[in-house]
């Protein structure tokens, strides 16, 4: 890879999809016009510092910037302020609510900073904002892939388990919540939450329950044949999108004031089963 030919070349894009000129260019890295222009001639790379204050100004990330992953469409909407506006990627079969990731960007958040959420959503070339509201619609790559760079970043199977945990936090005060507090039993809040709550934030998948016993719930879940059409793949998600519901129906029990409840996976469709199933311990 020639890095000051990528540079130049998606300078050109981007001066071409904004209309902007060099001083804009050069203001956006913070250096002089003059120095734009010196390196522009020789065709050199400013310093790391200044690329990334670009790259800030964009919504983009360096890897976005230098791996050739750029929407332009999408670096304009953001430029012209259509904060809420998403990348092509996460932008068609949108059977997801942001509700599904607020949980984990707030468990970012707390355990690591503003600054990491901020830049892998960059990467994604998500605007914060974005996520302001719960009731947003989405395709469930934005989750799959926040998913993927945090195992990147070394994220375990228990890291992603407490992404989901983190859902009773962020919902306990909310409409949401509320709904979830008030039934007289565990197996009536998962009775309707396979039935009808689900369906207002995952179409992606259907939710069953296949056994009941004494402390303990079974779960099936199947990618819904809509999801597949829309998605245009019969694999919906991976294995680290399940862990985090792992973690989303362990918690269920708590809004009931049952504060031990747990979750394992006992089939999984990303290794050899036809069907997830998770089983809630309460």
């Amino acid at each position: 890879m020639n890095l000051p030919n990528t540079f130049w070349d998606n300078i050109k894009k981007i001066k071409l999809i904004l209309s902007l000129e060099d001083i804009d260019i050069a203001h956006m890295l913070t250096i002089k016009e003059r120095e734009y222009a010196n390196i522009k001639q020789l065709h050199q790379i400013p310093s790391v510092e200044n690329v990334i204050s670009l790259c800030r100004s964009l919504g983009v990330s360096l890897d976005n910037f230098f791996e050739n992953k750029l929407d332009l469409i999408q670096i304009r909407n953001q430029y012209f302020g259509a904060v809420y506006d998403l990348p092509s990627r996460y932008d068609y079969g949108k059977l997801s609510k942001s509700r599904t990731v607020t949980n984990c960007l707030d468990f970012l958040d707390l355990k690591y900073g503003e600054g990491l959420k901020k830049s892998l959503l960059r990467s994604m070339q998500i605007d914060p904002r974005f996520f302001e509201s719960q009731d947003r619609d989405m395709n469930i790559n934005v989750l799959t892939d926040l998913c993927e760079h945090l195992r990147k970043l070394g994220f375990t199977d228990t890291d992603y388990k407490q992404l989901g945990q983190r859902s009773y936090d962020v919902n306990k005060n909310t409409d949401l919540g509320k709904k979830l507090s008030s039934y007289n039993s565990v197996y009536d809040l998962f009775e309707d939450v396979c039935t009808n709550l689900s369906t207002k934030f995952d179409q992606n998948f259907t939710y069953n329950i296949s056994k009941m016993k004494a402390g303990e719930i079974y779960i099936e879940s199947r990618p819904t044949e809509i999801a597949q059409d829309l998605m245009h793949t019969n694999n919906i998600g991976n294995h680290l999108v399940c862990q985090t519901k792992l973690g989303v129906f362990g918690s269920f029990p708590k809004y009931l004031g049952i504060y031990h409840s747990d979750a394992v996976k006992t089939k999984c469709i990303y290794d050899t089963d036809s069907v997830i199933e998770y089983r809630v311990t309460f």
